[in-house]
Order: structure tokens, then C-alpha cells, then sequence
């Protein structure tokens, strides 16, 4: 995988450009994400204009204030994908914090 990218937003939080790998196998694409500390409620994958994003939130931890392992950031990325993607045959699954789409 390549090396994750960080950038600052307008808020002044970081925005992290995850490292994904994609493979592609007999016409089926499958797409891996890193994303450390993002739940499942904290995941929006969006399929609109030719464009799949990826947009994940990690959220401060509050029962340890003086130590976390991660810290409140996003993870968004961004792929312009081909006409031939059947949408409504895309899934995910999020496994200890690796997206899997």
C-alpha cells in the first residue's frame, strides 16, 4: 500500500488521504482502505457522477483523555471510476479498520 497523505481542512482538522489498494479479477474490482480508529456509523461511500468517495471520521476518545491511539480526524478519498461500474453491485464491510469495498 502506499504511504497515507495528510492535509488540513477549513476547520482546521486533519484530512487523511488513505493508502488503497485495488485489484481486479475477472471484471470485479475490490478496493482496500486503510482507515484506523473510523467506525461503521462514522462511514459515508457515496456513488454519484462517475466519482466513488470514500469519507470516514474518527472521533476523539473520551474514557482516556491523556492518552489515544488515534487522533479526531478525517479520512476522505476520492476516485473517478469507469461508466461500466454497476452501482448497485457495489458492498463495503469495515473490519478492524480496514475498508473493503
Amino acid at each position: 500500500m502506499e504511504r497515507e497523505t495528510r492535509k488540513i481542512d477549513q476547520n482546521n482538522r486533519c484530512v487523511i488521504v488513505p493508502p488503497v489498494d485495488i485489484y481486479e479479477e475477472n471484471h470485479v474490482y475490490t478496493l482496500k482502505a486503510d482507515l484506523p480508529g473510523v467506525t461503521k456509523e462514522n462511514l459515508d461511500i457515496s456513488f454519484e457522477n462517475g466519482e466513488l468517495t470514500i469519507l470516514g471520521k474518527v472521533l476523539p476518545r473520551t474514557e482516556e483523555p491523556d492518552y489515544a491511539e488515534f487522533s479526531a480526524s478525517d479520512y476522505k478519498r476520492t476516485f473517478t471510476v469507469s461508466d461500466e461500474i454497476d452501482s448497485a453491485k457495489i458492498a463495503a464491510s469495515l473490519e478492524n479498520g480496514v475498508l473493503t469495498l
